[in-house]
């Protein structure tokens, strides 16, 4: 409940919104009267049994003892933080004044201030925002200078006092356009120091620059063209240098340069193992070079090689996945291999059920001779395995199944060579006498078909004899009854040549078309197809190159 010097203070207070607000706001907060009458306005800070320290205006702290204060009226909360904003803002400290003002309201003042309140911390707030955006304003100009000068130092080949220069610019948290510029200028002068010292035969310390590029811009095209250069000029290092390169790489690890030669010096010299690890460094960078990843593949198939023949298979299985995530078109199937000998190798040679289990495996997973290995294996010690034998039987199940296939598709000459594996393998009788029954189907089939192909053979045989007779006919009136053969004459519309060439190739069709139906009807003895098909084929070159033989050479040749 306020004081009746609270509510003078109250009243007071509604007054001077009338004649001004703020004119009086100094006066709200707690009041210290002395024995000689001094008013002191401020906020008891601090109050003993036998002193008192109230902070007045401007922040300074004045201490009385009891015996020289007459009377204090106290301010509520509310009103000795609006004072206290007030004299911030009149300071220009516009964020506490703020914090002020919000504890003001937070202080539950007189309902008649609440809007009064309000519109001073929104004036705060005002003032705070400006000034941010002032200040703001003023860093990105100073940023744009910056890279202004960062550039012209650039120019001029200052790399120190460019980097400086942008440096300072990123302490002022400088815009993402501006950011970008700075990143352009800093790759730049990076590319600068490195080609500098590339071009005074400084190769060590250039690579060592050009990683600070990539580091920054890895997509910089002339660094990483100069890095490329460097790293595929370097000459085959001696083993001391090698060994110097080793002591670098043990304080700088990341020098992805250094991995790449030690490991080509290792895989040049097929120490593949000691070759790895650097290769494996060198490739996990960015800035993958051809040769390390064609180094790398072969080190890593040779590690993997390396397991296989010490018989350790898990480690081979380990490096061969190992193979696949960085070299994905490797054949995935072969780790079906690893893993099939590692536990053919791990079972012992009497474990017959154990082996048949691998068997099955091997079967769901498609490797159908593994399984018929391990099968076989088995029904070499024990014939009477069963599961062996169940195995057998499926084998000799889907031999007929797939002969079956081929047999309903048609295609007979497949069909006839898987029946007679079946029957030659195994000891079936029912899957054999099915077998033989649809033998005996499949040979009828393919005489009939063979009739009915050299009826159809000599059909067109006969059919190109014809032809072939048309065109010499119409060749020899040509040659023989025309008085000049060059001249051009019709026959209902054709010119005499246009009729020749055109039965001869049908004659040449109809011969070649009966020797696909029937090639033992081709040999030249005795007339054969082969013999007609050649003579036709002469004269048809002979008229399409327009070489047309003279009367003479024609009747001498008939």
């Amino acid at each position: 409940m306020h004081s009746i010097k609270c509510k003078r203070c109250t009243a007071a207070l509604g007054l001077s919104l009338l004649i001004g607000l703020w004119g009086l706001a100094s006066a709200w907060g707690d009041v210290v009267i002395t024995q000689r009458g001094r008013r002191i306005e401020g906020q008891i800070v601090r109050e003993s049994t036998g002193q008192l320290t109230i902070v007045i205006s401007g922040g300074a702290e004045v201490t009385l003892r009891r015996s020289e204060i007459a009377e204090i009226e106290r301010a509520e909360p509310w009103q000795n933080s609006l004072r206290q904003g007030e004299e911030n803002m009149a300071r220009g400290n516009y964020q506490r004044a703020v914090d002020q003002f919000e504890q003001a309201l937070q202080a539950d003042p007189p309902e008649e201030m609440m809007e009064t309140i309000r519109a001073r911390l929104s004036e705060a707030q005002t003032a705070m925002t400006n000034r941010v955006n002032e200040e703001r304003e003023r860093d990105l100009a100073t940023v744009n200078d910056l890279i202004s000068r960062a550039r012209e130092e650039l120019a001029a080949g200052n790399l120190e006092h460019t980097m400086a220069s942008l440096d300072e610019a990123m302490l002022l948290r400088p815009l993402p356009s501006q950011e970008e510029q700075i990143l352009d200028i800093r790759s730049d002068a990076l590319y600068a120091q490195a080609w500098s010292l590339h071009d005074r035969l400084n190769d060590i310390d250039a690579l060592a620059v050009l990683e600070q590029l990539r580091a920054i811009n890895p997509n910089h095209r002339e660094g990483l063209d100069l890095y490329r250069r460097i790293i595929e000029d370097q000459p085959i290092d001696s083993a001391e240098t090698v060994d110097e390169i080793l002591g670098i790489l043990e304080t700088n690890p990341d020098r992805t340069d250094l991995h790449a030669r030690v490991g080509e010096y290792y895989a040049r010299r097929n120490r593949w193992e000691e070759a790895l690890p650097h290769l494996l460094a060198a490739a996990d960078s960015d800035l993958h070079f051809a040769q390390v990843r064609n180094r790398l593949r072969s080190a890593m198939i040779h590690a993997v090689n390396a397991a296989t023949a010490s018989g350790d298979y898990d480690t081979a299985i380990q490096r061969y996945n190992d193979l696949l995530a960085r070299f994905p078109d490797e054949d995935p199937s072969y780790i079906d291999v690893l893993i099939y000998y590692r536990d053919d190798r791990n079972l012992a040679r009497d474990d017959l059920d154990g082996r048949i289990a691998l068997a099955l495996t091997c079967l769901q997973n498609g490797y159908d001779t593994w399984a018929r290995e391990q099968m076989d294996m088995v029904l070499s010690q024990d014939p009477n395995h069963e599961g062996a034998n169940q195995m057998l039987r499926t084998f000799a199940e889907a031999s007929f199944n797939e002969a079956m296939a081929y047999f309903q598709e048609g295609r007979h000459t497949l069909a006839r060579v898987q029946f007679r594996n079946l029957i030659q393998n195994y000891n079936y009788p029912d899957l054999i006498e099915e077998a033989q029954l649809r033998m005996a189907e499949i040979e009828n089939r393919l005489h009939e078909q063979q009739i009915a192909q050299r009826e159809q053979a000599l059909n067109l045989v006969a059919q190109g004899d014809e032809y072939y007779a048309i065109a010499q006919r119409n060749l020899e009136a040509w040659m023989v009854l025309e008085h000049e053969p060059r001249q051009t004459f019709t026959i209902r519309g054709f010119s005499r040549r246009d009729t020749i060439v055109r039965y001869l190739r049908r004659a040449i069709l109809a011969y070649e078309t009966a020797l696909d139906l029937d090639p033992e009807l081709g040999p030249l003895q005795g007339g054969g197809v082969n013999l007609k098909l050649a003579d036709a084929s002469r004269d048809l070159a002979t008229l399409e190159n327009r070489s047309f033989p003279t009367r003479e050479r024609w009747l001498s040749r008939n």
